[in-house]
């Protein structure tokens, strides 16, 4: 847990640093009317501090980070695309639909003197957004992973409410970026992406309507997510009073049910299968990943009677152990030990008739129902009763 938090905490550091020096760079040079020469001062910056988020898509698989693998991947792609397959190639193939400055011929070897302002300028408000957003992104996470009780609450208000004005513009700057390219793309000087491209594909031009087609509804899926995410952080619901049976406190001082699901799993195969229970302890990322596991504890238990009833019994063994019981008064103790005190204690009972059995053939199983469609009542028996329940 500790090299978690510091590796994280090195990383959220790097990015906080690195968009922040994007920032002041971008803000500097425009404010001097130099922003022709932005890619051959700042092009190797920008690269290596947007090419470091790609992992935060191996923070998710790996389960360091509770984001999705799929939105972070989509993200990360994105922007990571814009950079080299945008950015890059706007500035060292001077061609777009915009008039070029006397003098600059479409060649490769022309340079940033003939990148059109126009250009210069989509690039720049794309990257001066991004680096507004990563820089609260960055200080949030920073904070985050820390402790999440020390988060600034001015940070946490930027987080979920910086999003409204800066997503959009970020998201035009990427779209008006990979438009641009078009030109480029159909006089086939693709992106060489440092390389790995050496020939423009027939079918470029698709690719990269696929590519801004994307955004459609990308951006609107991004947008309500994050929206809720407001709502619930900075509009929270009352919490109610806890009382009953809880979920334990974890050392972070809450209630998560990730760690004791993690336990109560475990201990429950531990009596059959050492092996299987020390994989779930040791899973990493439980939220995506616990299906196996709940697979694997069927498999075991169908092995055999004896096996289901071990895993059942220290399962829920593990459960009265872990799980922590609030009374009306407030007062918290272990679950088994609120059991032993004999509080709210459910009791077994058996109910004898005193009628003798009757014959098989006179027993018979009716149920009244109403059909809520129809209004009509009847009582249904046998085949039709099995039918219902189906």
């Amino acid at each position: 847990a500790m090299l978690r938090v510091a590796y994280l905490t090195a990383y959220n550091l790097f990015g906080l640093c690195g968009w922040g020096f994007i920032l002041f760079s971008v803000v500097t040079m425009a404010a001097e009317g130099r922003l022709k020469r932005l890619w051959d001062e700042h092009e190797w910056t920008v690269k290596v501090v947007q090419g470091a988020a790609v992992l935060e898509i191996a923070h998710a698989a790996l389960g360091l980070v509770r984001s999705p693998i799929s939105r972070t991947f989509i993200q990360v792609f994105s922007r990571v695309a814009i950079v080299w397959g945008a950015h890059d190639p706007l500035y060292k193939y001077p061609f777009t639909p915009f008039p070029k400055p006397k003098g600059c011929e479409l060649t490769l070897e022309s340079g940033p003197e003939c990148t059109e302002e126009r250009n210069q300028q989509v690039i720049a408000v794309t990257l001066i957004t991004w680096s507004i957003a990563e820089l609260i992104r960055y200080s949030f996470y920073l904070f985050n992973t820390i402790d999440p009780k020390i988060v600034p609450f001015p940070i946490i208000w930027l987080r979920y409410t910086g999003f409204i004005v800066l997503y959009p513009i970020g998201v035009a700057g990427e779209m008006i970026s990979a438009y641009l390219t078009l030109p480029l793309i159909m006089k086939g000087m693709c992106p060489s992406f440092e390389g790995l491209v050496k020939e423009c594909p027939s079918n470029a031009p698709t690719l990269l309507y696929v590519f801004l087609f994307q955004y459609l509804w990308g951006l609107p899926m991004l947008y309500m997510t994050m929206l809720g995410e407001r709502k619930k952080r900075l509009y929270p619901k009352p919490t109610p009073k806890l009382q009953g049976v809880v979920f334990p406190l974890t050392k972070k001082g809450d209630r998560a049910t990730t760690s004791t699901a993690k336990e109560i799993f475990g201990a429950a195969l531990e009596p059959v299968d050492k092996i299987a229970a020390e994989k779930v302890r040791k899973e990493k990322n439980w939220r995506f990943g616990y299906n196996k596991h709940i697979v694997n504890n069927l498999l075991v238990s169908a092995k055999s009677e004896e096996s289901a009833l071990k895993i059942a019994q220290a399962g829920i063994d593990a459960m009265y152990k872990n799980f922590d019981f609030i009374a009306a008064d407030g007062t918290s103790l272990k679950f088994e030990d609120a059991l032993k005190k004999g509080v709210n204690r459910f009791h077994t009972h058996t109910v004898v008739g005193k009628k003798g059995k009757p014959a098989s053939a006179a027993l018979k199983v009716t149920v009244p129902y109403k059909n809520y469609e129809t209004g009509k009542e009847v009582t249904l028996e046998g085949l039709e009763l099995m039918a219902q329940i189906d």
